[in-house]
Parts: structure tokens; C-alpha cells; sequence
């Protein structure tokens, strides 16, 4: 486990934003987790920094909020993580919510979040925002650290897809039912994949590609439903310092923006107190212009 430096929290926002697409990505770094959105060629829009305490093993975004699922740096204990909130279009982090086991890759069903197991087991739970988990199934083909799982509700079923392991050059990814019962083995096959994301529009899935090797930046591959590569788009920007070598960006997660409101998480009390605060201050102004 690499040890991380605790860096302040950064957010940045560079050119090229028009008409890109909502894609998110969570990347493991040396100094600072980031989240990253892209457009469809490949252009880094938006960049997050996470902080330097946390090892990032999964991304959700739901309406203006993301979700990233992982361990504190530091730490060598898989019985437990985190899921640290962000406002996608500020960049400011929330209050850490404690998970049990440590969670890998999240997905998003409309509820709540499936999450991936990185303790060790190959589970799958149901979880939610809050990080509670109501329901447990176990993923057959899973070696016991599953690092892509994603929710897909299509042709009026549910469906979970998860990959068989967090190693290996060639990652195979199936297809369960949300009771865990396997439908398709060997969905599709990808090379040094992690985490995937479904495109309901489109009826495609979009896996992260990531090497760990020298001046690999990382990719995104687009696959059909039934497995077959339709296109590969290389990651570009400033290439956040993976730890892992030069130029390397390690993406462990990718998500589509959720178009719902997101509801999760209710303020901490001090800030329930500053927007009370804001508000009375406002009602004062306009009582005093009124007069």
C-alpha cells in the first residue's frame, strides 16, 4: 500500500468543455486521489482532487454529487473504508462516510449503490448513501476482489456486471442478476480493465482501460452489449502522478452522471447553522430595504 501525503483540496477546470461527455473517472495517484470528467474524444474537462488521504476504489455520480468509495492512505485494514462525497461542479469535498468491508468499484440502481468487495471476498453489496447494506450476494466468478462492477437496468430486468479479479492483462467481465445468479459468463473481455459504465442511450458499456505501465495514460473502450469492441479513446491532460510510473494515469473506476437529484447526504449540523445564519441575514437585509 503506498503511503500518501495529505494534500488540500484542488479543483480545476480546464478549456475545451463544450459538448463533452458526462463521463467520470477516479484515479489512484502518489500525492492526491483525483476525479476526472472527460469528453467523448478523450479531453480531460474537469479535474478534482480528492485529498491525499485516500486510496480511491470506486466513483458513482448522481446529480450534482459524486461518490468515491475507498481506503484511508495509510492503512492496511480491508474490514473497513470510506465514501467521500463531492460536488461535482465545485469540487468541494464532504464528510467522510465510514463503510464495512472496504468497498471497490460503486454503481448506482436509483436507490442506493452496489459496491464491490475489496476485503477479500467475492460479495457483492447493496448499500445506502449512507452506507448502510441491506442486501449481500456472491459473485461466482470473482476471485474475491472484483475491481469493475456496474448496474444496468435494460429490457426491463436488473442486472449486475462484474469482472473476474483486480489483476491480470486480460480482464473477463459476466453478467449476474441482482440475486447474484450468473446469466452471462464472459460477457466481454478486456484488456487490463477495472471498472465499466453503461450507456442506457446507447446500449453500450465503456470500461476503463489502464496499463500501470510508463506513458500509459490510461483509455476508455466502448464495447456492444453482446462484447464486441466498437472503439478505443485514449485519456488526455495533465496526467495526474500515479505512483506507478511516468505519465501513468491508474483509472480504478468510471461512471456517467445520474440526471436525478441527489438527495443523499443532509448537511452537518455547523452547516444547517450557516445556512440558517445566511438566510437570516438576507431576511434582515430586506426587511431593512423594505423600510
Amino acid at each position: 500500500m503506498r503511503l500518501f501525503l495529505l494534500a488540500s483540496v484542488a479543483f480545476t477546470v480546464l478549456a475545451g468543455a463544450a459538448g463533452a461527455a458526462p463521463i467520470w473517472t477516479v484515479s489512484s495517484a502518489a500525492t492526491a486521489a483525483y476525479a476526472e470528467l472527460f469528453a467523448d474524444n478523450g479531453t480531460v474537462v474537469r479535474q478534482v482532487s480528492l485529498g491525499g488521504d485516500i486510496d480511491p476504489r470506486g466513483i458513482a455520480v448522481v446529480g450534482n454529487t459524486g461518490y468515491v468509495s475507498g481506503m484511508i492512505a495509510g492503512t492496511t485494514n480491508l474490514t473497513s473504508g470510506v465514501i467521500r462525497p463531492f460536488n461535482v461542479t465545485t469540487g468541494a469535498v464532504s464528510k467522510d462516510v465510514a463503510t464495512s468491508p472496504l468497498f471497490g468499484a460503486l454503481a448506482f440502481d436509483g436507490a442506493g449503490f452496489w459496491a464491490a468487495d475489496n476485503g477479500g471476498l467475492n460479495k457483492a453489496f447493496h448499500t445506502s448513501f449512507s452506507g448502510v447494506k441491506d442486501a449481500t450476494i456472491t459473485l461466482s466468478k470473482c476471485d474475491a476482489n472484483c475491481s469493475g462492477l456496474e448496474y444496468v437496468s435494460r429490457n426491463g430486468a436488473s442486472y449486475l456486471i462484474a469482472n473476474r479479479s483486480a489483476f491480470g492483462a486480460s480482464q473477463v467481465y459476466d453478467l449476474y442478476t441482482t440475486a447474484g445468479v450468473l446469466v452471462t459468463p464472459a460477457l466481454l473481455t478486456a484488456p487490463n480493465g477495472t471498472g465499466l459504465a453503461y450507456d442506457a442511450k446507447a446500449d453500450t458499456l465503456v470500461v476503463a482501460s489502464s496499463s500501470g505501465n510508463d506513458g500509459d495514460p490510461g483509455a476508455l473502450l466502448t464495447y456492444s452489449f453482446d462484447g464486441k469492441l466498437l472503439s478505443t479513446t485514449v485519456l488526455g491532460g495533465p496526467v495526474p502522478d500515479s505512483g506507478f510510473g511516468t505519465g501513468v494515469r491508474y483509472v480504478a473506476d468510471v461512471s456517467y452522471a445520474a440526471n436525478i437529484p441527489a438527495v443523499a447526504f443532509v448537511p452537518e449540523p455547523m452547516s444547517l447553522a450557516l445556512v440558517a445564519s445566511s438566510l437570516g441575514v438576507l431576511g434582515l437585509v430586506r426587511r431593512r430595504t423594505a423600510g
